[in-house]
Protein backbone atom coordinates (compact mmCIF):
# COMPACT_ATOMS: atom_id res chain seq x y z
CA UNK A 1 0.00 0.00 0.00
CA UNK A 2 2.73 2.66 0.66
CA UNK A 3 4.47 2.02 -3.06
CA UNK A 4 1.17 2.71 -4.18
CA UNK A 5 1.21 6.07 -2.33
CA UNK A 6 4.23 6.88 -3.16
CA UNK A 7 3.87 6.10 -6.76
CA UNK A 8 0.74 8.26 -6.77
CA UNK A 9 2.66 11.03 -4.89
CA UNK A 10 5.47 11.13 -7.23
CA UNK A 11 2.82 11.34 -10.11
CA UNK A 12 1.27 14.33 -8.67
CA UNK A 13 4.80 15.97 -8.15
CA UNK A 14 5.57 15.46 -11.87
CA UNK A 15 2.16 16.73 -12.86
CA UNK A 16 2.57 19.78 -10.98
CA UNK A 17 5.79 20.59 -12.19
CA UNK A 18 4.99 20.07 -16.19
CA UNK A 19 1.90 22.52 -14.93
CA UNK A 20 4.60 25.06 -13.67
CA UNK A 21 6.37 24.46 -17.05
CA UNK A 22 2.93 24.88 -19.22
CA UNK A 23 2.53 28.15 -16.57
CA UNK A 24 5.51 29.65 -17.92
CA UNK A 25 5.82 28.90 -21.58
CA UNK A 26 2.48 30.66 -21.51
CA UNK A 27 3.99 33.13 -20.09
CA UNK A 28 7.24 33.56 -22.04
CA UNK A 29 4.63 34.05 -25.04
CA UNK A 30 2.30 36.52 -23.83
CA UNK A 31 5.72 38.72 -23.10
CA UNK A 32 6.75 37.86 -26.68
CA UNK A 33 3.67 38.56 -28.15
CA UNK A 34 3.06 41.97 -26.01
CA UNK A 35 6.68 42.65 -27.28
CA UNK A 36 5.88 41.86 -30.90
CA UNK A 37 2.87 44.35 -30.57
CA UNK A 38 0.96 41.57 -31.75
CA UNK A 39 -2.11 43.69 -30.39
CA UNK A 40 -1.38 46.61 -32.63
CA UNK A 41 -2.95 44.97 -35.54
CA UNK A 42 -5.30 41.83 -34.41
CA UNK A 43 -6.77 43.87 -32.40
CA UNK A 44 -9.87 45.93 -33.60
CA UNK A 45 -10.97 49.29 -31.97
CA UNK A 46 -13.53 48.02 -28.89
CA UNK A 47 -12.69 44.22 -30.09
CA UNK A 48 -11.77 41.12 -28.14
CA UNK A 49 -7.97 40.79 -27.84
CA UNK A 50 -6.96 39.26 -31.14
CA UNK A 51 -9.97 39.07 -32.74
CA UNK A 52 -9.02 40.50 -36.17
CA UNK A 53 -11.52 42.70 -37.92
CA UNK A 54 -8.96 45.98 -37.70
CA UNK A 55 -8.77 47.80 -41.00
CA UNK A 56 -5.52 48.84 -41.51
CA UNK A 57 -4.60 51.51 -44.82
CA UNK A 58 -1.56 50.62 -46.91
CA UNK A 59 -0.61 51.50 -49.95
CA UNK A 60 -1.93 48.77 -51.66
CA UNK A 61 -5.02 49.25 -50.49
CA UNK A 62 -7.11 48.30 -46.97
CA UNK A 63 -5.64 45.75 -45.24
CA UNK A 64 -8.26 43.64 -42.73
CA UNK A 65 -6.34 41.98 -39.81
CA UNK A 66 -7.12 38.44 -39.38
CA UNK A 67 -8.65 36.40 -35.90
CA UNK A 68 -5.36 35.16 -34.44
CA UNK A 69 -7.60 33.90 -31.59
CA UNK A 70 -7.36 29.82 -30.85
CA UNK A 71 -10.71 29.84 -32.59
CA UNK A 72 -11.16 26.66 -34.51
CA UNK A 73 -14.39 28.27 -36.74
CA UNK A 74 -12.50 31.85 -37.54
CA UNK A 75 -9.12 31.84 -36.10
CA UNK A 76 -5.72 29.89 -35.92
CA UNK A 77 -6.95 26.98 -33.89
CA UNK A 78 -6.32 24.35 -36.40
CA UNK A 79 -2.73 25.53 -37.11
CA UNK A 80 -0.24 23.18 -36.17
CA UNK A 81 2.80 24.60 -34.39
CA UNK A 82 4.77 24.28 -37.97
CA UNK A 83 2.06 26.59 -39.76
CA UNK A 84 2.25 29.07 -37.04
CA UNK A 85 5.71 28.98 -37.31
CA UNK A 86 5.51 29.68 -41.13
CA UNK A 87 2.87 32.39 -40.80
CA UNK A 88 5.31 34.21 -38.98
CA UNK A 89 8.74 33.70 -40.37
CA UNK A 90 7.53 33.09 -44.40
CA UNK A 91 4.15 35.17 -44.28
CA UNK A 92 2.65 31.59 -45.32
CA UNK A 93 -1.04 30.30 -44.26
CA UNK A 94 -2.23 27.35 -43.27
CA UNK A 95 -3.61 26.98 -46.79
CA UNK A 96 -0.59 28.43 -48.52
CA UNK A 97 -1.78 32.09 -49.41
CA UNK A 98 0.85 34.18 -48.58
CA UNK A 99 -0.03 36.75 -46.17
CA UNK A 100 2.14 39.21 -47.78
CA UNK A 101 2.05 42.80 -47.82
CA UNK A 102 -0.47 41.94 -44.64
CA UNK A 103 2.28 39.93 -42.31
CA UNK A 104 5.39 41.91 -41.84
CA UNK A 105 7.28 38.78 -41.47
CA UNK A 106 10.56 39.99 -42.13
CA UNK A 107 10.33 41.19 -39.05
CA UNK A 108 9.94 37.83 -37.47
CA UNK A 109 12.02 35.55 -39.65
CA UNK A 110 14.04 35.65 -37.16
CA UNK A 111 12.55 34.49 -34.06
CA UNK A 112 14.10 31.69 -32.33
CA UNK A 113 12.51 28.03 -32.04
CA UNK A 114 12.11 28.14 -28.67
CA UNK A 115 10.37 31.85 -29.04
CA UNK A 116 8.38 30.75 -31.61
CA UNK A 117 6.86 27.81 -29.43
CA UNK A 118 6.16 29.93 -26.87
CA UNK A 119 3.93 31.95 -28.67
CA UNK A 120 2.05 29.31 -30.08
CA UNK A 121 1.85 27.81 -26.36
CA UNK A 122 0.49 31.69 -25.50
CA UNK A 123 -1.94 31.93 -28.85
CA UNK A 124 -3.71 28.18 -28.20
CA UNK A 125 -3.87 28.57 -24.41
CA UNK A 126 -3.53 31.90 -23.36
CA UNK A 127 -5.99 33.53 -25.40
CA UNK A 128 -9.62 33.15 -25.47
CA UNK A 129 -10.98 31.59 -28.82
CA UNK A 130 -13.34 33.96 -30.49
CA UNK A 131 -15.46 32.95 -33.44
CA UNK A 132 -15.56 36.34 -35.45
CA UNK A 133 -14.60 35.79 -39.08
CA UNK A 134 -13.20 38.64 -40.63
CA UNK A 135 -13.95 39.50 -43.95
CA UNK A 136 -12.09 38.45 -46.92
CA UNK A 137 -10.09 39.45 -49.26
CA UNK A 138 -7.85 40.59 -46.75
CA UNK A 139 -6.74 43.25 -48.91
CA UNK A 140 -8.99 45.46 -50.65
CA UNK A 141 -7.78 47.67 -53.43
CA UNK A 142 -9.31 51.66 -53.32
Amino acid sequence: MLKIKQIALVLALASGAAHAADDALVKKGEYLAVASDCTACHTAEHGKPFAGGKAIESPVGEIIATNITPSKVAGIGNYSEQQFADALRKGVRADGANLYPAMPYTAYATLTDEDVHALYAYFMSGVQPVDNTTERPICRSR
